[in-house]
């Protein structure tokens, strides 16, 4: 029976995301608006008042928190799960949403002289440029974070329950071994049990935060330590799960695996055949 997994570079899903609370959030919008206002960048301090400054640079970071949000879950929404997509997502998403408020927000409040010089097209320039970066400087960070918290010789402490429990029946087990996208469900199958809820596979995989697996396929996501070696079928690459569930390895996926030590290269697998 081949079944499930599905897309993610042999990622690093053991940092959770930190969720702060509203207010906390709301307080950091209003300190950096201030800060901006005080300094004054890009030309700003010297040609303005600092009522003027405080009413443009809040009004920049309210759309920019406002554009970030909907930007984010519009990226969700669309099921783009491959980081390099999210990432070029992301980037799309800011330059066509943030640039135009930013430059009729610019002409609006600004006097002309701080607001002729930067033109529609590089705006977007700069703020592909930022938005890449900060992408860059995100994915970097958790993998520093890692790197430099993990003991070399003390295995990682697993989490208790994965978020996704929550969606389960009380009496399945949690020794979740593989996801995998059925339509508009996902199949979550243990050693011995399976179940079908209704959702996304990015939404069941995001739920799994705090949990060692990788993508195989676009619709199967598996736990790295369920998997007990790797095959081929017909040509084509299999991981063999602990339960004897066959997962199928599409080719996008195949190099990460084969990196990562879960794949045994083509070559390889004949000659030991």
């Amino acid at each position: 029976m081949t079944t499930p997994n599905m897309k993610h570079n042999v990622a690093i899903n053991s940092v959770t995301r930190v969720t702060y609370p509203l207010w906390v959030r709301v307080a950091a919008l209003v300190v950096l608006a201030f800060a901006l206002a005080v300094s004054g960048p890009f030309g700003t301090f010297g040609t303005t008042g600092f009522a003027v400054r405080l009413l443009y640079w809040g009004g920049v970071v309210l759309a920019l928190a406002g554009v970030a949000m909907a930007v984010m879950r519009g990226v969700r929404w669309l099921g783009v799960e491959t980081p390099s997509r999210r990432d070029a997502a992301v980037i799309a998403g800011f330059v066509l949403g943030f640039v135009p408020i930013l430059y009729l927000w610019t002409r609006a409040v600004l006097p002309q002289p701080v607001y002729d010089r930067p033109d529609l097209f590089a705006l977007a320039i700069y703020v592909a440029s930022v938005t890449a970066l900060v992408r860059l400087v995100a994915r970097l960070l958790p993998r520093l974070a890692v790197q430099s918290a993990q003991p070399v010789h003390a295995p990682p402490a697993a989490p208790q329950a994965p978020r996704l429990r929550r969606h389960l029946p009380d009496a399945f087990p949690d020794a979740i071994l593989r996801l995998s996208g059925e339509g508009h469900y996902v199949r979550v199958v243990t050693t011995d049990a399976d179940c079908t809820i209704r959702m996304r596979l990015s939404d069941a995989v995001e739920d799994m935060q705090g949990f060692d697996g990788v993508w195989t396929h676009r619709s199967h996501w598996v736990l790295r330590s369920a998997v007990v070696r790797s095959g081929y079928r017909r040509g084509k690459p299999v991981l063999i799960l602990k339960n004897g569930d066959e997962v199928p390895v599409s080719s996008t996926y195949a190099p990460d695996l084969e990196a990562a030590g879960l794949l045994e290269p083509r070559g390889m697998a004949t000659a030991s055949a």
